[in-house]
């Protein structure tokens, strides 16, 4: 269990609060990624914007490449720095800080 001082915890959960919201921004590439992946992979002449083909997998590629990045740098724990596991963590499971108002 982390022996943290309130001020400690109150900014730990103060940073978890900040990458919970960076999570749902960062899952905006991964999602599109996706999409036009499966569009892609279900319509292979599917265009955008005149835009198709393997350049279009590509781009679609390095988006939700550069998207899941992200994710693995952002979803760590604030107070040691473990990547967490599970959405809805109320605690590190490395670390015990709790994330969550008691």
């Amino acid at each position: 269990m982390a022996k943290l001082t309130p001020e400690e915890q109150q900014r730990v959960r103060e940073e978890f609060k900040r990458t919970r919201r960076n999570e749902m921004l960062i899952s905006i590439p991964i999602l599109a990624g996706t999409l036009v992946l499966v569009l892609l992979y279900r319509r292979p002449l599917y265009q955008i914007a005149g835009f198709g083909g393997t350049g279009l997998a590509m781009a679609a590629g390095a988006v939700l490449a550069v998207g899941l990045v992200l994710h693995a740098r952002n979803w760590r724990c604030p107070a040691c720095g473990r990547p967490l596991r599970g959405r809805n963590t109320g605690f590190c499971r490395s670390c015990g800080a709790l994330f969550l108002s008691e």
